[in-house]
């Protein structure tokens, strides 16, 4: 009796020492709604684009304002402005559920075909909700990713990311593939959504580049259909990993403005040592796993709803 006394009371001191803490507007009630007027040659239609964030309506085809501190989040829903010729994309949108959980976020994989100028244009896109910011409007050659950056600062160093979720995944091994000009190919492979954290610590140097450690890892695929999932939580390795098939250092791809006001390459030089604390967190959640651009399976889809760090 005595031990069953020492294990529960050692259960409800963790319970009572551990913190959750929401991440702001990761409730996804409310969205800020970004008009953009396309262009004759695409249509020419007023076409919204989502974010989560305080409620506001804009019509305007300037770039959108992250007018809250606190709003963390941006998604891949943009618009690309080349040479006059403006187009949005949308592949994450606000989407009742009803009593139990309001507004979700749900992000998918969409093909977009369009005539441009009497070409056929098609391509894939895959819904991505992550913490940081992206440039509009979107410039499509390139460093693509130099349109965006990845991360934001935290305090504190999380546990894991608790989150509710829903997914509809496809078991075809057969993939679509769309490469702009040309009609679409399929391929075989598998899709299907995921999540990832990274913790950093950052640091810039007097020439403005940035450099990061690594202090915690976490990647996750969700490859079955599912019901909502309620308080799912997602722990956070610190230190290095011992399959870092997706989630190696050095990963060039991240961006951040510096102090110069320039947004540079994120050179990730090693693993932090324990007990180091991160400054920034890199938290996606995406409908589909791939990286090829433009393939996917059409129709994957994933809900994401009350999303927050455990402390």
């Amino acid at each position: 009796m005595r031990k069953l006394l020492l294990i529960l009371t050692f259960f409800t001191s963790l319970m009572v020492n551990a913190q959750l803490k929401p991440i702001p507007y990761g409730d996804f009630e409310t969205w800020a709604v970004h008009y953009i007027l396309e262009s004759r040659a695409v249509g020419g239609q007023m076409a919204p684009i989502y974010i989560p964030a305080p409620t506001d309506t804009i019509v305007s085809n300037k770039a959108y304002t992250y007018a809250d501190p606190k709003d963390m989040w941006t998604t891949s829903n943009g618009y690309v402005d080349f040479m006059g010729l403006c187009k949005t994309s949308l592949s994450v949108t606000p989407d009742p559920q009803g009593d139990e959980h309001g507004t979700a976020c749900k992000l998918e994989v969409k093909q977009q075909d369009v005539v441009v100028l009497g070409l056929d244009v098609h391509f894939i896109m895959a819904g991505t909700l992550f913490m940081g910011r992206t440039r509009e409007p979107f410039i499509p050659f390139g460093d693509n990713d130099m349109n965006i950056e990845i991360g934001v600062p935290i305090e504190g160093c999380p546990k894991a990311v608790v989150f509710d979720y829903k997914t509809n995944v496809s078991p075809d091994s057969v993939l679509t593939q769309c490469k702009a000009l040309g009609k679409a190919k399929y391929v075989k492979g598998f899709d299907c959504p995921e999540v990832y954290c990274i913790l950093q610590r950052r640091w810039e140097d007097s020439k403005g580049n940035i450099y990061a450690e690594r202090v915690g890892t976490v990647q996750m695929l969700f490859p079955e259909t599912t019901d909502w999932v309620n308080g799912f939580e997602l722990p956070i390795h610190f230190g290095p990993i011992e399959n870092p098939t997706r989630m190696e250092l050095l990963q060039q791809w991240m961006h951040q403005r510096n102090s110069k006001g320039k947004n540079v390459p994120i050179k990730e030089i090693g693993w932090a040592a324990p007990g180091v604390q991160p400054t920034h967190i890199c938290l996606s959640f995406a409908s589909s796993c791939l990286d090829q651009g433009g393939t996917g399976h059409i129709g994957n889809s994933f809900w994401i709803d009350n999303v927050g760090l455990l402390y």
